[in-house]
């Protein structure tokens, strides 16, 4: 599914709260070029309908633990087992468009032989 990562495994994290209004197109928009069992929807405890959003999405869903969202990515690192995570906020502020550019250090053909690293 990502061609900038042959044989790694990818995924993609999206951290919510209370965004019933966007986390539906988000997740679609994402379903577009993702595979639903790649997708991680970490909730902070949403009260408006997100929860039954997501999970009507039919991707993974974490519920975090309640501690903020440094607890909530320690929490997504413990318990996602994939070799790359791409991590983005449900807000809107980050495009699931722009996730190849993101992933792109990591293919083999740019790889010139040490660690793949994203400079910005």
């Amino acid at each position: 599914m990502f061609s900038y990562c042959p044989g790694l495994s990818v995924g993609i994290v999206v951290f919510c709260k209370n965004e019933a209004a966007i986390i539906g197109t988000l997740v679609d928009r994402l379903l577009q070029n993702i595979d639903r069992n790649d997708i991680f929807v970490v909730d902070g405890h949403s009260t408006d309908g997100t929860t039954a959003i997501v999970r009507q999405k039919n991707v993974q869903y974490l519920l975090d633990n309640g501690r903020g969202k440094g607890s909530a990515i320690r929490q997504a690192l413990g318990a996602i087992k994939r070799d790359v995570l791409v991590f983005m906020d449900s807000d809107g502020s980050h495009q699931p468009e722009e996730i190849p550019l993101l992933l792109k250090p990591f293919s083999i053909d740019d790889d010139p032989g040490g660690i793949p690293m994203l400079t910005l």
